[in-house]
């Protein structure tokens, strides 16, 4: 199964979307440390619902992964922001 982490730049919100699933998690710093483990099993998750046509039209897609692989990340600077913004947070 594969999952995005994804900004939204209007709410400065992250989210991982899990398509599969119809379904998006809000990233926290537990959630941020789920995404990167090396097994995120998102088979497991639960979040909200939502209606995704693509995990584009919620924000900007910064990294994708899935149960076995490694983070790809899209956008490095905006990965390299986030994870500072959440790794740094209580």
């Amino acid at each position: 199964m594969i999952a995005f982490f994804v900004h939204d730049s209007t709410t400065g919100n992250d989210m991982i979307v899990l398509p599969e699933m119809a379904c998006a998690v809000a990233v926290n710093r537990k959630i941020l440390e789920k995404f990167i483990s090396p097994s995120p099993n998102f088979a497991d998750w639960s979040g909200d619902a939502c209606d995704i046509v693509s995990p584009g039209d919620l924000g900007m897609v910064a990294a994708s992964r899935d149960d076995q692989g490694d983070v790809d990340i899209l956008d490095q600077e905006l990965w390299r922001k986030r994870m500072d913004f959440h790794m740094t947070r209580a």
